[in-house]
């Protein structure tokens, strides 16, 4: 049966109104002006971002900083133990600073110094500078840091040797990870440079 045509009307003019009501999406949200300052890990001038932005860098620039004091005493506790000609068991600042490899290739070095009855007897391995490798990882790194370490005036002597200079620079990359929430050095990789 047809529809008579002053219903139909009827329907739509009832209609008109509700369609009127469907809400239009809004236009994009204008964006929110970055009001954060971060500072990039590996240096840099400080530039504005959003407060994740800056939550991220910070957390990252906090590990490089942790990083970099174990990296401190690592350094000082090596300069130590050539001082003493060695030893035949890991310090407890050693396994404080180092874990696995990095640990293992040390206490080789210093199971040497005690065979040859060699020890550090005057000049310093002092760190001329440091610098943020973030995007480098190896072996499941959490952080990554390369120094130079001035060794050049070092002198080395063995039982009844004169003693040696060592008239070279070492250029070190330290890989670190967290063991039971303590960041160590877990890989160590030097070339000899002749200057830092």
């Amino acid at each position: 049966m047809p529809v008579p045509r002053s219903v139909a009307f009827a329907v739509v003019t009832a209609l008109l109104p509700v369609a009127g009501c469907v809400e239009t999406p809004p236009g994009p949200l204008p964006q929110a002006t970055p009001s954060w300052s971060c500072t990039p890990v590996a240096g840099g001038t400080p530039y504005a971002c959003y407060e994740h932005q800056y939550q991220q860098t910070s957390a990252q620039n906090k590990l490089y900083e942790e990083a970099e004091a174990v990296y401190r005493k690592f350094n000082a506790e090596d300069e130590r133990i050539y001082r003493a000609g060695g030893v035949k068991e890991p310090t407890p600042t050693l396994l404080e600073t180092a874990t696995d490899a990095a640990l293992e290739s040390v206490m080789s070095n210093y199971k040497d110094l005690l065979g040859d009855h060699t020890r550090l007897v005057s000049g310093h391995f002092g760190i001329a500078w440091i610098r943020r490798l973030e995007n480098l990882v190896k072996n499941g790194s959490e952080a990554t840091l390369e120094a130079c370490i001035d060794m050049s005036g070092a002198r080395l002597q063995s039982k009844g040797g004169a003693p040696r200079t060592v008239g070279q620079d070492s250029n070190e990359r330290a890989y670190f990870v967290k063991v039971d929430g303590v960041l160590k050095v877990t890989l160590l990789e030097h070339k000899w440079v002749e200057t830092c």
